[in-house]
């Protein structure tokens, strides 16, 4: 089954090209064709690194580590507001909407905060890049609807192109409704950058992780090829840790 698993990977579009990358190195070492070679070793080492499972994984813990992990539901005080923020919404090809892969934890975890009663209302905000109609708040909507969440518990700010602006949205409704007890949900590897908004601002709340990417791999040949898990990974951490030097 290993092996099938290593295969596999092997004849992947990522894998193909890593293989690829590697025969050539070897083949110019073998014709001693030093600067073909230090290129392409160069090429190799830098695929094998952007597409590298552990490296992904210890890229994404360090922001991930900033955070506390959630407290169980039962351990958690009811909140007068969850803001959830959004991204976290995907496309079926019918156009009804579904919980995306890059985040769709925060929208099923913020359901259960309030099926368990630790949330008075949700609150769901964003929308798409300019070009893209989507409204990221209302396909929120319709997915805590389909979960049980009654309508008159769902707030929907069908504004907020960055986590900044949601911030701040959410900062100026906390105080439009009185809440005092706001939750922030959102992924553990995304919420050390909104709370870094949060606190440029002023707008204290209680930040609930989700959605965690930093589970370690064992180490086997497997995880050394190039993949996806490794890719998204690296690219998760990459983009976090640039937001959070340009401050959105």
């Amino acid at each position: 089954l290993y092996l099938q698993k290593v295969v596999s990977q092997l004849i992947m579009p990522a894998g193909l090209l890593w293989s690829a990358l590697v025969v050539l190195t070897v083949m110019t070492l073998v014709a001693r064709r030093w600067r073909d070679s230090a290129v392409l070793a160069a090429l190799l080492v830098a695929y094998t690194l952007a597409g590298n499972v552990w490296l992904g994984c210890w890229l994404v813990g360090t922001i991930e580590r900033q955070v506390l992990p959630a407290k169980r539901l039962d351990e958690l005080p009811l909140f007068d507001a969850v803001c959830v923020l959004g991204g976290g919404t995907d496309l079926q090809p019918d156009g009804t909407p579904q919980l995306g892969a890059g985040g769709g934890d925060r929208i099923a975890y913020a359901a259960r905060l309030y099926l368990a009663g630790k949330a008075n209302v949700l609150v769901a905000s964003g929308l798409s890049l300019p070009g893209d109609d989507r409204n990221l708040a209302v396909e929120t909507h319709a997915l805590w609807r389909g979960f049980g969440v009654d309508e008159g518990a769902i707030e929907v700010v069908g504004k907020g192109l960055i986590t900044r602006d949601e911030i701040m949205i959410y900062q100026a409704l906390a105080k439009q409704r009185g809440w005092r007890r706001v939750a922030l949900v959102s992924s553990a590897w995304h919420l050390p950058r909104a709370l870094a908004a949060c606190r440029r601002i002023g707008f204290e709340v209680t930040p609930l992780p989700c959605d965690s990417r930093s589970r370690g791999f064992p180490i086997w040949f497997l995880y050394l090829i190039p993949q996806d898990k490794g890719f998204s990974r690296i690219q998760i951490g990459t983009w976090e840790w640039i937001g959070r030097l340009v401050g959105r």
